[in-house]
């Protein structure tokens, strides 16, 4: 009686943290660990400073097979310029921390034309256009966790954190030690793969949604997505160099999507000029009543700093002296 004893004893340790992964409640500290490296992983892709550039491709079934379009975005401090070409036409809306204009040229040789210039960045106006442009939703391709069954959103982990609809159901250990987070989010249901050794960084991806239309027949979508990363940067970290995700639904649609990213060394681009975001970068003169902010120079700062030390130091050492004087006399 005693060996069994022992030898379930023995089982129950060995079985207890396959166990704990495998629970349908999701430990407290795991689920903190998870949130917090995705926080990290959120932290980085805000604070990237280089020129962010990538160029889509989207597959549909049908005629429209093998549309391809580019967008290159640029970051600089949290601001951002969208260029989008669509069928020769090129729209760019910018924003720096005061202004928002869009202009737009039809074929590349058209000169620039603007098509609108917001002064006030919290009016209605102004909004619109920056939703529009996807200017308020910063692309964080190593971060974003990716929702959605036909329409994929890019959900930022900071906004999931308290996210009733957000909920994780299930964690297991995958045989590749990548550890498959089940999940609930509303209606849907879905899995992502995740990396612990990087902050539990989203490799994979799956989500299905199933819904009775009105005419009581049942559908489902289905969404996967896939990163492929780079090799480790100088900081340790990965950056995400390819995206790829499908949907696909019952009755036979598939929408495919790849996109491909490129990060410049920061050490050769530096930050954007602050000349990027104003209107005579593109031709065109500034919009009357329009001041904007030059940025503050600061080497006349430094010279007038460094020669009022120089004065102080002169200052200290010129008393010094005459105060050594009267003793050299008395020796």
């Amino acid at each position: 009686m005693g060996n069994i004893r022992l030898m379930l004893a023995a089982v129950a340790c060995f079985a207890l943290p396959d166990m704990k992964l495998r629970a349908d409640v999701i430990d407290p500290e795991i689920k903190r660990d998870i949130l917090a490296g995705w926080a990290e992983l959120e932290r980085h892709d805000n604070s990237r400073t280089a020129i962010d550039a990538h160029w889509e491709r989207h597959e549909l079934e049908g005629p429209n097979k093998g549309n391809k379009s580019g967008m290159t975005r640029y970051r600089r401090n949290g601001e951002a310029a969208r260029i989008s070409s669509v069928s020769e036409k090129t729209d760019d809306v910018v924003r720096n921390s005061k202004y928002i204009f869009s202009v737009t040229r039809e074929p590349d040789t058209h000169p620039w034309t603007m098509r609108f210039v917001e002064l006030d960045l919290a009016s209605n106006n102004a909004k619109e256009l920056q939703d529009a442009a996807f200017l308020t939703q910063t692309v964080a391709p190593t971060s974003a966790v990716l929702l959605g069954s036909f329409v994929v959103q890019q959900r930022k982990p900071s906004s999931l954190s308290d996210d009733p609809k957000f909920k994780m159901t299930k964690i297991e250990r995958l045989p590749d030690g990548l550890i498959k987070l089940h999940y609930q989010y509303d209606r849907l249901v879905g899995e992502f793969d995740c990396d612990p050794t990087a902050n539990y960084v989203i490799r994979r991806g799956r989500s299905r949604h199933q819904f009775q239309t009105k005419k009581g027949s049942s559908q489902e979508y289905v969404m996967t997505h896939e990163r492929h990363f780079g090799p480790v940067g100088a900081d340790g970290r990965v950056s995400v160099e390819r995206f790829v995700s499908e949907v696909v639904n019952n009755p036979g649609g598939r929408h495919k999507r790849e996109t491909t990213y490129s990060y410049p060394d920061v050490r050769n681009t530096g930050e954007l000029d602050e000349e990027r975001f104003r209107l005579t970068a593109y031709g065109l003169p500034e919009p009357e009543g329009i001041v904007w902010e030059k940025p503050r120079r600061w080497l006349p700062y430094w010279l007038a700093g460094a020669g009022v030390l120089i004065i102080l130091v002169t200052t200290w050492w010129l008393r010094k002296k005459r105060r050594a004087r009267p003793g050299e006399k008395q020796l």
